[in-house]
């Protein structure tokens, strides 16, 4: 995971931003980089980022002492319900707490200070299925696309023959598995909820054009208000809905209902 740190002249096409007033290439902590403007690319490890910008206060995350990279077989099967396997879990930086039962998704700073956590609880007996903590307000946890990921990487002929989406468009959904589900094709960043503050939105703007909200079934007027305040703000907006949870579903009807 790495940080965006600063935006850069493009080595390769040398444009500027939308607004003229900042360049396209966007520069990460790990040393790689993206440009938004010709798609020019500079290796990074791993396929997911926090993005965080002047934050004026992060509230000290507290994980388990216990996380690890050995995730028991009930955690296993779970994941490869929605079609992830361990390999792709542990690239995402995701942990098991034996302790506590739980799936640990987590995003750290260019340093490795943890600043916002999701806990997915396993264990009988958990008053919820999910547990934030950490500063939302401040981290943006974004999936971003790699090129070993999505439609470039795909074996399917069907996502292979369709045109990239763009680099500038962002996915809205509620959980970190349908985001990294998505992100094999587009960028994506889960709310950890159904709840995107118009601040968090204003700081995504210059890195993105197009923000389509894709939350649950039941959380329609959730989508709506998102997409409204995201209109205010200049994106251009789409609301996608499912009787399902985007994990639920195969690449080939993911990237489907993207083109829709």
């Amino acid at each position: 995971m790495s940080v965006f740190l600063k935006h850069e002249p493009c080595p390769q096409c040398r444009s500027r931003g939308a607004d003229k007033k900042g360049n396209n290439l966007g520069r990460y902590s790990d040393g790689s980089a993206w440009c938004f403007a010709c798609h020019y690319r500079e290796p990074k490890s791993g396929n997911s980022s926090v993005l965080f910008n002047e934050i004026k206060e992060v509230k000290n995350v507290t994980t388990s002492d216990d996380l690890c990279n050995d995730f028991p077989r009930h955690v296993v099967e779970w994941l490869a319900r929605y079609d992830v396997s361990v390999v792709e879990a542990l690239k995402h930086g995701w942990k098991y707490s034996p302790k506590w039962d739980q799936l640990v998704f987590q995003w750290t700073d260019g340093e490795g200070e943890v600043l916002l956590t999701q806990a997915r609880n396993f264990r009988e007996g958990a008053r919820t299925k999910y547990f934030n903590q950490g500063s939302p307000a401040d981290v943006l946890p974004i999936f971003r696309r790699s090129s070993g990921d999505g439609i470039e990487g795909s074996s399917s002929e069907e996502l292979r023959g369709n045109a990239a989406i763009s680099p500038r468009t962002l996915v809205v959904v509620e959980d970190a598995v349908s985001a990294a589900r998505i992100a094999r094709q587009c960028d994506a960043m889960p709310c950890l909820g159904s709840y995107l503050p118009a601040k968090k939105l204003a700081r995504l703007r210059p890195f993105y054009e197009f923000l389509w909200c894709w939350l649950d079934s039941d959380k329609l007027k959730e989508s709506r208000e998102i997409a409204q305040m995201a209109k205010w703000l200049g994106f251009s907006t789409k609301i996608i809905y499912t009787e399902l949870d985007p994990k639920e579903y195969s690449d080939k009807q993911i990237n489907d209902y993207l083109r829709t």
